[in-house]
């Protein structure tokens, strides 16, 4: 687990140094890895990082799906080297079709969510 913490403190602080402002980046990654401690997990699995964008169990999809959008950021960096990294889908996973329009509606409401961004 530490060689995964280290890689989450070098990713941002490259991207600090790139100039990015991370808009609390730092916070979601610092929840997922507490979330991949306690599941035990020394690298990135899709399944993980799927299983802790949805927590807590009220919470919208478009804001698992922004969750998910940081994770899967550091997991495409992490995989350079850690070749058991498996980096989540790029958009949420669609359960129904209310599900499905429902997170189209709060792409529409978030110009930084686009709905061209998720997979349909």
């Amino acid at each position: 687990m530490s060689e995964l913490r280290e890689a989450m403190e070098q990713y941002l602080d490259l991207r600090r140094k790139l100039g990015s402002k991370l808009c609390g980046a730092d916070g979601i990654l610092r929840s997922f890895l507490a979330f991949a401690k306690s599941e035990e997990a020394s690298y990135i699995t899709t399944d993980l990082a799927l299983r802790w964008a949805r927590q807590p169990a009220h919470i919208q999809p478009a804001t698992w799906a922004s969750r998910l959008r940081v994770v899967r950021r550091f997991a495409v960096w992490q995989s350079a080297t850690d070749p058991r990294t498996e980096v989540p889908p790029e958009g949420p996973e669609r359960v129904n079709e209310n599900e499905t329009l429902m997170v189209r509606i709060q792409c529409l409401r978030h110009p930084d969510l686009s709905p061209g961004s998720w997979v349909c």
